[in-house]
């Protein structure tokens, strides 16, 4: 997350995708939350400013302004229990891309289910509540 580059420029926003901030999960769509909060200090410290997708297409943006957009794909409930107290800590926001049909649900993507080896091993794979999604709403 470096540019050695003194022409380096920010005219195009910085966006970040993720599905899951887990310390249980160890597959592709699972970031660590220690790594994840070291990114997000990271670009605080180094001024990037959060806004939604929605807010980068209807707002004017300054030349060389550090704009983050953050996106988490699928749902997850980790994205509420982990993600968003980092996200809060430092003033970031983020777009939550959820699969509607599933909130409230014990649904498990296909995806997700041979990597549970036991019951137990579902809770790490939940997805958002209705009551979750709605207290985090900016």
């Amino acid at each position: 997350m470096s540019s050695n580059n003194s022409n380096f420029g920010y005219d195009w926003p910085l966006i970040l995708a993720y599905h899951s901030v887990s310390e249980h999960r160890e597959d592709a769509l699972a970031v660590r939350l220690a790594d994840f909060e070291y990114q997000m200090a990271w670009l605080h410290r180094h001024g990037y400013r959060s806004i939604t997708l929605s807010q980068f297409m209807s707002q004017s943006i300054k030349k060389g302004e550090r704009i983050l957009i953050i996106t988490f794909d699928d749902g997850y409930a980790d994205n509420y229990t982990k993600a968003y107290p980092v996200l809060k800590r430092y003033g970031f926001v983020a777009t939550i891309f959820l699969v509607s049909d599933y909130v409230n649900s014990d649904h498990v993507f296909s995806w997700d289910v041979p990597k549970i080896t036991n019951q137990a091993d579902r809770v790490f794979y939940q997805l958002l509540t209705w009551e979750q999604i709605h207290s985090a709403k900016v």
